[in-house]
């Protein structure tokens, strides 16, 4: 029996010198671990918690080695561990690996530098943000660094350049710039490169090229999400496969995609900088997404001849995995300052712009019927140096001529021409430095009932000048609008039969005197008045009204037929903001003439409702002014009173913005209509 206790004795002896051990191999790690513990948030950790009150050595994610009496290994990926690792975690340096990949890790303490002997480090997934700790360069035994989709920035530190037995480098997924460092290509053991999805761009070492031979089990290096062209990755292509093109197996470089280049517009010429040595590249240009309209090999230029949304796509003859895009850019047509011609040939009833390149002429919208416009039609532009004249008339510097091959003397058509606002101020300043008694063509955006078409009919001879033309003359009222996306007058007209085209003030004059023409805007509508002399003949007043855009004739007066006479017109339902009048005033025998324009700002306090832009094209904004809260109803209404959009809207006391999709809503004059506390709106715009 007493043996048996001694023997009880014995093991019980052996037992407690084995935990005695235990507990001091843990002991000079274990603080730090502790310590790690409550810094992070342990008790919150996903699947993985500590009891500080058994042995560490059974905690999970950690390796002691017995031998050595410290902690080794530390795998604690994907357990949503939050904040900075304490300093503390430098005394553990007799750590060989440490994976904290796939938590929420912000930062690294400089004393890591401590642990001189790691030969792995994993944050990949994390948050980890630069500056990374200089101290890295102490760890000179890695072979593995993966410091992958982290908040790194700034250039790639140098201090892993001491690290000469790395075999595996994971830096992809931050946002790193500039070039890779020369010292990659000196790490002989290094197979595996990741370094996509970062900013980087410029020269890639040749070095690194001489890595992956066959007893090293291959290269793999991947550079693709980044911002390199052509101009770097083309020779380090080249020298990949020059080196392994019998193995290729042995070296895997991936470059593609890439970021967009740029591409820009200068001149009528877009341009692209893909990088590639001459004769390399392969340039396609794309117009809106997928219309292939131009091929070219070492030329990176490309001249538009018409509108569009425009991309250029690269491939090259040596990095041929790549296909560089360019980023898109809209070019619109362009009203040029010189003189030139545009050949088109015009099918349907479409309107179809003639240009020259990128420069806009003329629009045409061939008339439906046995004369439509159609077949190949020539249109100059002509700017003269300087306002010229023609039968004592001066006409704007820039006119226009247009020869169809095809029944140039009826074919029909609706034309727009277009001219900049200094063509006009021109035109005024020749009037007034001559003191002539000439109304002035349009200033301020806004049409003021002067311009006139003089169209010379026939074919000119020599130069295009009204003296030349050996047909007919017409003159013609355009539509006039200002443009405010293109900033240029457009002038439309139809016509039959085509010739020259020169623009001037001249008209016959009516036997009737404007004495004056004003308006007041007083109980919620405006009130015209005007008084004419020496009326004779005098058939009609038709008033016409603005937003700003495009007159429209909202009522006819009849002339009374006396010598002098005073008019009156109430409008009932004026514009909220700036309302534009003028008068057109018409002959028995045909003739009419413009007033001058007036305008009248009409202010509700209960409400208003301002459109822009306009003319629009897909979002119509809207502008509401309110006193008080409630639900009113807009309306949008074409031309003949069609209405073709409803759309209940709650408005607040005070200022808000609304946003109505026109995009399905053909060209044309619309009116939004509604009310606000009573008060009635209507607004014009044009889409």
């Amino acid at each position: 029996m007493k043996s048996k206790l001694l023997l009880l004795f014995f093991i019980f002896s052996i037992s407690a010198k084995i935990n005695a051990i235990k507990a001091q191999i843990i002991a000079s790690d274990s603080l730090a671990l502790v310590d790690f513990y409550n810094n992070t948030g342990g008790a919150s950790w996903s699947s993985i918690h500590w009891d500080f009150n058994t042995y560490v050595g059974n905690w999970a994610g950690i390796t002691i080695d017995i031998g050595t009496k410290r902690i080794t290994d530390i795998d604690l990926q994907n357990q949503n561990i939050p904040g900075s690792i304490p300093t503390s975690f430098g005394n553990l340096t007799g750590l060989l690996t440490l994976n904290l990949s796939f938590n929420k890790i912000t930062a690294i303490p400089s004393s890591i530098g401590n642990i001189v002997g790691l030969t792995s480090i994993k944050l990949r997934n994390n948050l980890v943000a630069s500056p990374l700790p200089s101290t890295l360069q102490n760890l000179i035994n890695l072979t593995v660094l993966d410091f992958e989709n982290n908040s790194l920035s700034g250039s790639i530190p140098a201090f892993f350049s001491n690290a000469a037995n790395l075999e595996k480098v994971f830096l992809g997924e931050n946002n790193f710039t500039g070039s890779i460092p020369e010292y990659f290509g000196s790490l002989t053991k290094l197979t595996t490169l990741y370094l996509h999805s970062n900013k980087l761009s410029g020269h890639i070492p040749e070095g690194l090229s001489n890595s992956g031979k066959p007893l090293t089990g291959g290269m793999y290096l991947e550079i693709s999400n980044c911002q390199y062209t052509f101009a770097d990755i083309e020779p380090f292509a080249q020298l990949v496969h020059d080196k392994f093109e019998g193995s290729p197996e042995n070296y895997a470089f991936i470059y593609s995609p890439q970021a967009l280049i740029p591409i820009k517009y200068d001149t009528a010429t877009l341009a692209v900088s893909p990088g590639g040595s001459f004769g390399k590249d392969t340039i396609r240009w794309y117009k809106n997404s997928n219309e292939l309209v131009a091929t070219t090999i070492g030329d990176t230029t490309f001249a538009p001849n018409s509108a569009g949304l425009y991309q250029a796509r690269i491939t090259n003859a040596v990095a041929t995995d790549l296909i560089l895009v360019s980023d898109s850019l809209y070019i619109d047509y362009q009203l040029p300052d010189t003189s030139l011609t545009g050949v088109q040939n015009v099918t349907g009833t479409n309107p179809v712009t003639i240009s020259n390149g990128i420069n806009k002429i003329v629009t045409v919208k061939p008339t439906p019927g046995a004369n439509a416009l159609a077949g190949n039609v020539t249109a100059s532009l002509i700017i003269d140096p300087s306002v010229s004249t023609y039968n004592s008339q001066p006409y704007v510097q820039r006119h226009y001529d247009i020869a169809p091959a095809n029944n140039a003397s009826t074919a029909k058509a609706t034309i727009t021409l277009y001219f900049t606002q200094q063509d006009f101020d021109n035109f005024n300043t020749y009037i007034i430095a001559n003191s002539l008694s000439l109304p002035l063509l349009p200033t301020n955006k806004i049409d003021n009932g002067n311009v006139r078409i003089t169209q010379f009919h026939g074919s000119f001879t020599g130069t295009s000048n009204p003296t030349n033309y050996s047909g007919a003359t017409v003159i013609i009222t355009p539509t006039v609008i200002w443009n405010n996306i293109s900033n240029d007058w457009e002038v439309t007209f139809p016509v039959s039969g085509f010739s020259g085209f020169f623009v001037s003030t001249a008209y016959i004059a009516l036997p009737l005197q404007l004495l004056n023409f004003s308006g007041i805007a007083t109980n919620g509508k405006i009130i015209l008045n005007w008084k004419t002399a020496e009326e004779r003949n005098t058939k009609s007043f038709v008033i016409q009204k603005s937003s700003g855009t495009q007159f429209e004739e909202i009522a006819s007066v009849t002339a009374s037929g006396l010598a002098d006479n005073t008019y009156s017109y109430t409008d009932l339902h004026p514009l909220s903001g700036n309302n534009y009048y003028r008068l057109k005033m018409t002959d028995k025998d045909g003739q009419s003439k413009l007033s001058d324009v007036i305008k009248i700002n009409f202010e509700t306090k209960n409400g208003a409702i301002s459109v822009y832009p306009n003319p629009v094209t897909t979002t119509l904004n809207l502008k509401i002014t309110a006193s008080k809260r409630e639900t009113i109803l807009i309306q949008l209404s074409d031309a003949l009173g069609k209405i073709v959009l409803s759309k209940n809207v709650v408005v607040l006391a005070g200022t808000q913005f609304e946003a109505i999709n026109v995009t399905n809503l053909i060209p044309g004059v619309y009116y939004l209509n509604s009310a606000i506390n009573g008060n009635k709106i209507r607004v014009s715009f044009v889409k």
